[in-house]
């Protein structure tokens, strides 16, 4: 697992320093996504594995960074969490955000979508995330 933290970490371009804090996102968003189980299927069979990646996320990864992932493959966790850090690295990034995002961002964006970091409807998935960490 540290691995695959690591490479979420480098995906998203954090320094190594971060790494404790980030490791805790990662296994938090896991927790609460699906209990830490990799053969999860969601909302009517859109959302699969441990991060629950939706098939509109899968699609949208695949278009912006020319991959070929499939909603099948969501259920390899490491699979599921370089989709998730590929799609938390380009609606996260400082860039889109006008600032550098927090873990709150994060797990916002990863709940609610590009926009969720602003919506008031992920507040709630945040205090979920946040009783992981």
């Amino acid at each position: 697992m540290k691995l695959l933290a690591l490479l979420f970490l480098s995906l998203l371009g954090l320094s190594s320093s971060c790494e404790a804090a980030d490791l805790r996102l990662i296994d938090a968003l896991i927790q609460v996504e699906s209990s830490g189980r990799d053969h999860v299927v969601g909302d009517n069979g859109s959302a699969a594995g441990p991060l629950q990646v939706h098939t509109s996320v899968v699609a949208d990864v695949n278009r912006l960074y020319g991959t070929k992932y499939t909603h099948r493959e969501m259920h390899d966790r490491a699979k599921a969490i370089e989709v998730c850090s590929k799609y938390l690295s380009f609606y996260g990034s400082e860039k889109r955000l006008g600032r550098p995002p927090t873990m709150e961002d994060l797990a916002r964006i990863w709940n609610g979508g590009p926009q969720g970091w602003r919506r008031s409807a992920t507040l709630n998935y945040w205090q979920k995330v946040k009783r992981h960490l």
